[in-house]
């Protein structure tokens, strides 16, 4: 059958709302409505509300076309959207400003460096810092500064920190589902105090 349904399937669908109408009818009419007619009514709806259930059923299953779909008077089929993959490019990094014990950074798009809104498919950032002439070549060593929605972002270090210490800062992308893209290249600067001016 073009819709899914076979022709017992119609038949029992047919009967199914004659008896329905033929049990409302009788109750309709106040001279022939019982308790009995009643309940016999209400046995009618509950069978025929449960086959029409079934039926819904099967032709959801036989995946039909939109058209058939609003034939049928169903409302077409949510179509699962494409999961978004993890973010493919590496953030840019900017130094903004340093006070005291803050770093200011800018994160960016390295293809669209003048927008300051996130990627496309990009939900946050995790940022990372050390302290230390040469950046670590490997996780190790980095210190996680967390995770982030905003593109700007203020990273705060402890007072202990000697000012004019070389920091560097990195952080990689992430999507909804929390899957990472790689790490952005390093950057550095000194902390404010010291005799070193900013790399």
């Amino acid at each position: 059958m073009p819709f899914g349904l076979a022709v017992g399937d119609v038949t029992s669908l047919t009967t199914a709302v004659t008896s329905y109408s033929d049990a409302l009818a009788v109750t309709d009419e106040p001279s022939t409505r019982t308790r009995v007619s009643v309940a016999a009514r209400d046995m009618s709806k509950r069978s025929l509300i449960a086959l029409m259930r079934n039926l819904y059923k099967k032709v959801n299953a036989a995946n039909l076309a939109a058209d058939k779909r609003e034939a049928l008077g169903l409302p077409p089929v949510d179509v699962e959207p494409s999961p978004i993959p993890a973010p493919a490019m590496k953030p840019g990094i900017s130094i903004v400003k340093r006070d005291e014990n803050i770093v200011s950074i800018q994160l960016f798009d390295p293809s669209d460096p003048n927008t300051r809104a996130r990627p496309l498919g990009v939900s946050g950032a995790a940022v990372f810092s050390f302290i230390g002439e040469e950046a670590p070549t490997t996780e190790a060593g980095w210190t996680f500064q967390g995770n982030t929605t905003r593109m700007r972002i203020d990273v705060s270090f402890p007072a202990s920190v000697t000012p004019g210490s070389k920091i560097w800062l990195t952080a990689f992308f992430f999507n909804p589902r929390a899957m990472s893209g790689p790490a952005a290249t390093p950057v550095s600067t000194y902390m404010p105090g010291g005799a070193a001016m900013a790399a």
